[in-house]
């Protein structure tokens, strides 16, 4: 189920024994740590001093998401695989959508009847 924030729309589905995630209150989202490796590709009959790159494997990197919820998630949910997507509210623009893995898992506190978690997904896995 999605839950916007600030022009932000997080939604986690299939998130294994969690199901799906049911966020109240989004919190905070920050995506780390995309990089892609590069590879030399200037052909050796080049005789330019200009070299040529291209990209090559890419790691997506984590997300940080920190939300409240009135769903319970436990540790079981670690490791599972989920679908995630990232968009802004008004549908024009997805920041992310494909796969994750849940990597790590924090609850922070008990406010009322919500439960507050920092969840950290490594983006673009999968299972095999």
């Amino acid at each position: 189920m999605a839950k916007s924030s600030q022009g932000i729309s997080v939604a986690m589905d299939d998130a294994g024994p969690a199901g799906d995630v049911n966020i109240v209150e989004l919190v905070s989202v920050s995506i780390d740590g995309i990089q892609c490796d590069t590879v030399e590709v200037t052909p050796r009959s080049h005789t330019g001093r200009n070299k040529s790159f291209s990209p090559s494997d890419t790691d997506y990197g984590t997300v940080s998401i920190v939300m409240r919820s009135q769903s319970y998630i436990t540790e079981a949910a670690v490791g599972e695989p989920c679908y995630l997507t990232i968009a802004d509210t008004n549908a024009a623009q997805t920041y992310w959508s494909g796969p994750a893995i849940i990597q790590s898992l924090a609850w922070r506190a008990s406010v009322g009847e919500l439960q507050e978690y920092s969840v950290t997904l490594k983006l673009g896995s999968r299972t095999s």
